[in-house]
Order: structure tokens, then sequence, then C-alpha cells
């Protein structure tokens, strides 16, 4: 009976011999993608699609006398899940937001009010996308008044002093409707 080491060689030499070798290692493909994840793998995860290409160009650059298939194995797993999350890293915190859910809205001042509450909700809860949504969603919303949300990390007072008279201003704009309705009337900036 051969070993895994003499396998993976005879799977390298014999392609008809590959996806019988790939059948016997499935189950270490995936629990070696689970030991580095820490999430459960399936066959339709992508995490298993890179475990298939590291399992292949394992095959393809084993070398017997350089130590055990199996650990070649889960060290090439590891790294391409490593590059993968890595190159995918800029992605995980976009979030897709329909154009038509700005089309028909029209601010009020309860709208304040109840973007004020929704922020502090979001921020409360453990969802990561749901404080990119509301800040994207309050970005759009300040193009209206000539600015975005992204500008004012710039534009924003460093003295903890300065920080507070602002916010003392802001709290007093957001509590007079009078005020309030002013900005609104005013806010044709674009």
């Amino acid at each position: 009976m051969e070993s895994i080491n003499e396998k993976a060689i005879h799977a390298n030499m014999n392609p008809e011999y590959f996806p019988i070798f790939l059948d016997e290692m499935k189950p270490f493909l995936i629990r070696s993608a689970y030991r580095i994840t820490h999430k459960f793998i399936n066959e339709a995860d992508d995490e298993y699609s890179i475990a298939l290409i590291a399992f292949s160009d394992a095959i393809k650059s084993y070398n017997i006398e350089k130590g055990n298939f199996y650990s070649f194995l889960d060290l090439k797993i590891k790294h391409q899940l490593i590059d993968f999350y890595r190159s995918n890293k800029k992605y995980q915190q976009e979030l897709l937001i329909q154009p038509d859910l700005f089309e028909d809205y029209t601010p009020t001042a309860d709208s304040y009010q109840h973007l004020q509450s929704e922020i502090s909700e979001k921020l409360s809860s453990s969802d990561d996308y749901s404080l990119t949504y509301e800040i994207e969603a309050l970005s759009e919303y300040l193009k209206d008044f000539g600015f975005d949300f992204f500008s004012l990390a710039t534009s924003s007072p460093k003295s903890k002093k300065t920080k507070a008279l602002c916010k003392n201003a802001i709290l007093f704009l957001l509590n007079s409707q009078e005020l309030l309705q002013e900005l609104q009337q005013k806010n044709n900036y674009q």
C-alpha cells in the first residue's frame, strides 16, 4: 500500500490518478481550511476553492525528500488563504447601496432626529456594515449642504475645547426648529 507521500508523487506523474487522490484528500482539505479560517467550510465556499488550488500546486511542487505531504499541503493551503484574505481585505468594508433609496427623499425636522437616533442605534450594534451604511447615507445627505461626511475629518477641530463648542452649536441647531428650517432653505450650495 502506498503512503500519502507516494500517492502525491503518483498523482503528479499520472493525471488519471489525480481526481482519485483528490477525492481521498477532500476531508483533509476541508479540515485544513477550517483550522486556518475557524469557520465551517463546504465545497461551495471560496476557501474550499483556494484549498483546491493549493492542493494542485502542492502536487506539482512536492518533493518527497523534503518531508511529509500532509505538512506541505497544510502549509500551502495556509499561505494561499492568507494571500486570498489579504487581497480581498479592501472589499470587506464595501456596501452596495441602491441609488433609488435616496431619490424622493425630502428631509424634515423630524428626519434629523430620526437620523440621529438611527446613527446611535447603528453605532451600538455589532454589525460592521451598518456603520458604513450610515456614513454613506449621511455623506449623501450632507452633499445638499455643500460638504460630505469625509471632508469633516480634514476640517474637524483638533482642540477638545473647540470640539466641545462645535458640539454645543450643533446640538443647539438640532433643538431649534426655526433654525433647522432656515438651514434647509439655504442649503443651495451646489
